[in-house]
């Protein structure tokens, strides 16, 4: 049979009794000491490592219990001070993590109900906006007499979407030459370094 011992140290009897009545007993020292909470470790991401917004950061952890051995699934918890609940199990993926400081709570738990926990922390970064420029072309070569060039160009914001609209575009030899994701524009003779760029809600721009 088994029974739940409590804390510290027992002396347990063994008593056997025949038919006649004639009994012995035997007896040995058994000490219940607290379960020793499991070894837990969080291998990525690094401390204080920085992310951009939208990326996908990869959360790595693992766990040994003295009692259970390697700890998996719903034993080991991910947590995030802004995003609460990351997930469960060794490894924890996340593409949406909110922007500021988070800290990184991995918790360890053996089937005793003891548990360890580990944390790091991180940032998420505002992402910039993407701006393309489709065409022309880099490199690009175009007859002085011809009308016009066409410019042609994308951006696309994490919060607002597609911003193209308000993309504006500049020449090293015209300044500033257009707006919007598509216009033409006749450029004078020479060599142009044609740049894009938008500016989110935020005021953050890329080229």
């Amino acid at each position: 049979f088994t029974a739940n011992l409590s804390l510290g140290d027992h002396v347990i009897y063994f008593t056997v009794k025949d038919s006649d009545g004639n009994k012995n007993t035997d007896q040995v020292i058994v000490a219940v000491t607290p379960s020793k909470p499991p070894a837990a470790a969080i291998n990525s991401p690094n401390n204080n490592q920085i992310f951009e917004e939208g990326k996908t950061v990869y959360f790595d952890g693992e766990a040994v219990d003295h009692e259970d051995g390697q700890l998996t699934g719903n034993s080991l918890r991910w947590n995030s001070s802004l995003n609460g609940i990351l997930g469960t199990g060794k490894l924890v993926t996340s593409n949406s993590l909110s922007v500021g400081s988070h800290t990184i709570t991995f918790t360890a738990e053996d089937s005793s109900g003891v548990s360890v926990s580990r944390s790091i922390s991180i940032v998420i970064q505002e992402s910039t906006p993407n701006v393309t420029i489709n065409s022309p072309a880099n490199n690009s070569e175009f007859y002085y007499t011809q009308n016009n060039v066409t410019f042609n160009g994308t951006a696309a914001d994490p919060h607002e979407g597609n911003i193209s609209s308000k993309l504006n575009w500049t020449s090293s030899l015209n300044n500033n030459i257009g707006s919007g994701s598509f216009f033409s524009k006749v450029l004078s003779r020479g060599t142009h370094l044609i740049s894009s760029f938008v500016t989110d809600q935020f005021g953050l721009t890329n080229l």
